[in-house]
């Protein structure tokens, strides 16, 4: 067996080439694309928040939730939980921020009551478990060849636009129905496979309109939801199906089944947490979250950058992402709008021109730069920057207080935060790129 010793010639391996990969067969490295990363910098923000499990990371002070009622979600394994009082939540995609909600539907989780009127349909109830684990959800079988149903009555204004949803998991089918019918007036039906999530709609009479989408839960439960705008004629009452189906706009079998739980009809254009019901609506409230701004914020006047990863559920009126308040006046903001991201700062208003989809997945990042007043935007690591717009600040106070995901009062976000960063410095491109996960 040979032995090497002090005076056999060394080999050296290549670990890494600066700004190159490394030959085939080493450790190297690409690093093209990073020599403008600082990463000593980004490795050490002013204030970091809403890091995954982990809802306070680097922040001066303590950071305050608030909200007035219990909140159910959904953890990262599709399981329902509901929260305490002044609990935040956390889902798969982030920190779970919404405005107030009501549930309009009674009974949402106990469709054997009166208040569900039966139409070629039974109902066992606590038939097996629910999305939540607790034996709650109810079986629907039809007893007749027309659309089997459970049925409610509610009043709802032309004009609006409603969002029904509920949670089904296949019986000896896959396919449910829901319907809102105003009789003889409106009649806006959806189906969805539980199977492949697929869904569609039909409208019977009138003129609603309807857009359906179903998202896939653990233990087989789905979650079905519908959007669907009112026409201003069509204010009355309107009776609310759930039941089982054969096909994706099909009638049902005799002995065909389905189980159900957590029905929920909310006045806006997008579902929200579940909400549960029993002799009346119930209301989820708000999500206050706040922190001072003392040693987490930069002045407005200085060069910083926000960095926020976030997704929106939906969009309902320029919809706080975060923002700085002081002396008696909002000094910077970060909207989400229905399609696209602003940043304002004591005046100024950018909308940037690269437009989001809501119910994905985004990393946004503005900059400012004391020396030349200049204010940059990424989406994604992607800025549209070649005329960047001018800082126009003035006041030179330290903000107050930081608010996330609303005005305090308001302006409710309606989605997730993932993650939120404050740097007093203006990241470059690079580093933008780099926080998005891009390069």
């Amino acid at each position: 067996m040979a032995i090497a010793s002090a005076a056999d010639d060394r080999i050296t391996v290549v670990t890494r080439d600066k700004g190159q990969k490394g030959d085939t067969g080493t450790a190297g490295l690409d690093g093209q694309g990073f020599n403008g990363v600082r990463q000593s910098l980004l490795d050490a923000p002013l204030c970091r928040l809403f890091t995954p499990n982990k809802l306070v990371d680097t922040l001066a002070g303590s950071l305050t939730a608030t909200r007035a009622t219990t909140a159910t979600y959904v953890d990262r394994y599709g399981v329902v939980k509901t929260a305490a009082i002044d609990e935040m939540r956390e889902e798969s995609e982030g920190w779970l921020i919404e405005g107030a909600s009501t549930n309009l539907l009674t009974y949402s989780e106990d469709f054997g009551n009166p208040a569900w009127v039966k139409a070629g349909a039974t109902v066992a109830a606590d038939a097996t478990a629910a999305p939540d684990g607790a034996i709650t959800a109810d079986t629907i079988t039809s007893t007749a060849t027309s659309f089997a149903r459970v049925q409610q009555a509610i009043s709802l204004a032309g004009g609006n636009s409603y969002t029904l949803s509920f949670f089904a998991k296949s019986g000896n089918t896959n396919f449910v129905h829901s319907t809102l019918d105003l009789p003889g007036v409106a009649t806006t039906r959806f189906y969805a496979n539980l199977d492949t999530l697929e869904t569609d709609a039909d409208i019977g009479l009138g003129s609603n309109t309807i857009a359906a989408s179903a998202e896939s839960l653990a233990n087989g439960w789905v979650r079905v939801s519908a959007k669907i705008n009112i026409d201003p004629a069509n204010t009355g009452t309107y009776n609310i199906f759930f039941g089982p189906a054969n096909a994706l706009s099909g009638f049902v079998d005799v002995g065909d089944f389905v189980y159900l739980w957590g029905a929920q009809l909310e006045a806006l254009p997008f579902s929200t947490s579940y909400i549960p019901t029993t002799t009346a609506a119930a209301t989820r409230a708000a999500d206050v979250v706040t922190a001072s701004g003392e040693n987490n914020t930069m002045r407005i006047t200085d060069s910083f950058s926000i960095v926020t990863s976030f997704k929106i559920i939906g969009y309902n009126d320029l919809n706080r992402i975060c923002e700085f308040a002081g002396s008696g006046d909002i000094q910077t903001r970060v909207f989400s709008s229905s399609t696209g991201v602003f940043f304002t700062s004591t005046g100024n208003s950018n909308l940037f021109a690269q437009n989001y989809t809501q119910g994905q997945n985004y990393t946004y990042c503005v900059t400012v730069e004391k020396e030349s007043s200049e204010i940059r935007q990424y989406l994604n690591g992607v800025g549209d920057n070649d005329n960047p717009a001018v800082n126009a600040a003035t006041t030179n106070s330290i903000p107050d207080e930081l608010r996330f995901g609303s005005s305090g009062a308001g302006n409710f976000l309606f989605g997730h935060l993932k993650d939120f960063r404050i740097y007093d410095l203006a990241l470059n491109a690079d580093e933008a790129a780099y926080l998005a996960g891009v390069k």
